[in-house]
């Protein structure tokens, strides 16, 4: 066994440990990897900026990919804020038929789903997305206001042809809250054996898109 060694990852890379296994975000590249004993006894919390590495093969395959800094322990940067795990999310309202008002954010909502979304990377989308604040700014909740658009929302999506994939759904989201002078967090969460990879919106401990229950097997991995 290798001495452990303290290294930074590179700026759009992300990591959490679930048990012994490391789980690895590669932004730029839009990959994940999962390296099965890959933080034994070391766990890396959600935000973390550097991993303990005992393996000097798994340190260079990880140097390899572009997924280290290179920089030494004392430069490695602090750990980026997260949010806590949500606990609650917004209840469903009986469907009701679609109305002329909803034909401007239904429009718009195409539009982001066919000439914003489309074709992007993962990179590309969170470029978008920057300029939000802090997840620590989001933590007391959603207001009334916000809620009220999550809700129609949900309702123009009923009658929106659009894919159900949740990297989609979540951006549209966004864009919708915004446009409407609402924040919300993106957060990426993974989970191992079998390995998944999913993302949500959330206030607080309140997921968006979302329902709580279908979220406890996932780590965040990335908050945006």
């Amino acid at each position: 066994m290798d001495s452990p060694c303290l290294e930074g990852l590179a700026p759009n890379v992300h990591a959490v440990s679930i048990g012994d296994d490391l789980v690895v975000l590669d932004v730029a590249n839009d990959a994940y990897f999962c390296l099965p004993s890959g933080a034994p006894g070391a766990p890396v919390p959600p935000g973390a900026r550097s991993v303990l590495i005992s393996d000097e093969v798994l340190r260079a395959e990880m140097a390899d990919l572009g997924l280290l800094s290179g920089q030494d322990a004392g430069a490695v940067l602090p750990a980026r804020r997260t949010l806590g795990h949500p606990m609650r999310d917004v209840p469903d309202e009986p469907p009701r038929p679609p109305s002329w008002r909803d034909l401007v954010p239904t429009l718009r909502l195409l539009w982001d789903a066919k000439f914003v979304y489309r074709r992007r990377s993962l990179a590309d989308l969170l470029q978008l997305t920057r300029g939000g604040p802090e997840p620590t700014d989001l933590a007391r909740g959603p207001s009334d206001a916000l809620l009220a658009e999550v809700r129609q929302f949900r309702h123009l999506i009923l009658w929106t042809p659009v894919s159900r994939k949740c990297l989609l759904l979540s951006f549209l989201l966004l864009r919708h809250l915004r446009r409407a002078g609402h924040e919300a967090s993106w957060v990426f969460g993974v989970r191992a054996w079998p390995f998944a990879a999913h993302c949500w919106l959330q206030v607080g401990d309140v997921i968006l898109d979302d329902a709580h229950e279908r979220l406890a097997a996932y780590e965040t991995i990335m908050t945006v």
